[in-house]
């Protein structure tokens, strides 16, 4: 009979053989481990990696719109503060006019006039504000809140001082406001100045319910997008991300059958070389 001696034997093949296997599994595992991810590349598994992909760019679009909502919110937030700078503003005239108005003394009076043109500068300035390069006035706005294109309109506030036309409006929604860049304390009649007061302040009073009703509607919107990514991203985690724990005791077990074929082989190749010195004793 026939005895087949060194790396034709066939123990020593399988033990290679599953050497082999184990190694690439071992830096399979590896490679899941260093990268967090259990699927690392598309032959692990198809589904999985193409499902993981659609949920990936879902929640890229989701946090898209996340961002968006919190810029429209920022926005929002600017035009409030500003409608109430403007209305602080007003209030303080509102009050000068009726300090003015029961005053005898000239000098008194003329400081009144002077503050309050003070104030109707700094009131005309305010339209003009800018949020990121963008008008905070005068402009509409459509937020994105859902992949279905749903969105939420912010209304322009159209605000305005036209100091060349006297009859203008300080909103140009109301045509019965009088322009206040145009009124003077002592120019005209003191129910003039408080009907032109009265209705910007009134107009102020609106867009401020204005802007807090959107304020109100992108809070919604942010809670909404918010959970939404958090939901995604763990739908995409469950799908992609590795466990650490069952992956590092996988690891240990593919390490132990690496080291268990490695002796194998060893010990095959031990085994024929005593059988070779045997047959050249015999020879000799």
């Amino acid at each position: 009979m026939a005895l087949t001696l060194g790396e034709s034997n066939s123990s020593f093949y399988k033990s290679l053989q599953y050497l082999n296997n184990t190694r690439a599994q071992i830096d399979k595992s590896q490679l899941r481990l260093s990268s967090g991810n259990k699927i690392v590349s598309p032959a692990d598994d198809a589904g999985g990696l193409s499902v993981a992909m659609k949920l990936q760019h879902q929640l890229t679009t989701t946090n898209a719109m996340v961002s968006g909502v919190s810029n429209a919110v920022s926005f929002a937030e600017m035009q409030s503060s500003t409608l109430s700078a403007a209305g602080s503003i007003i209030e303080e005239m509102r009050s000068l006019q009726s300090k003015y108005k029961v005053e005898t003394n000239d000098d008194t009076k003329s400081i009144y006039e002077t503050s309050y043109k003070e104030l109707l500068e700094q009131l005309q300035e305010l339209p003009g504000e800018t949020f990121n390069g963008e008008s905070l006035f005068n402009r509409e706005e459509a937020v994105t809140t859902s992949s279905t294109g749903s969105s939420i309109t912010m209304d322009a506030i159209e605000i305005t001082f036209d100091t060349a036309n006297a009859g203008a409006s300080l909103s140009a929604d109301d045509s019965n406001a009088l322009n206040l860049a145009a009124l003077s304390l002592g120019s005209i009649s003191h129910e003039s100045v408080e009907a032109a007061l009265s209705i910007a302040a009134g107009n102020i009073s609106n867009y401020m319910i204005q802007v807090g009703s959107d304020m109100s509607a992108l809070g919604f919107a942010t809670d909404y997008l918010s959970n939404m990514a958090t939901n995604i991203e763990a739908a995409h985690g469950r799908i992609m991300d590795v466990d650490i724990a069952e992956e590092t005791i996988n690891l240990s077990k593919l390490t132990l059958q690496h080291e268990a074929a490695l002796a194998a082989i060893v010990q095959a190749n031990l085994a024929m070389e005593s059988v070779l010195e045997l047959l050249i004793s015999r020879n000799d």
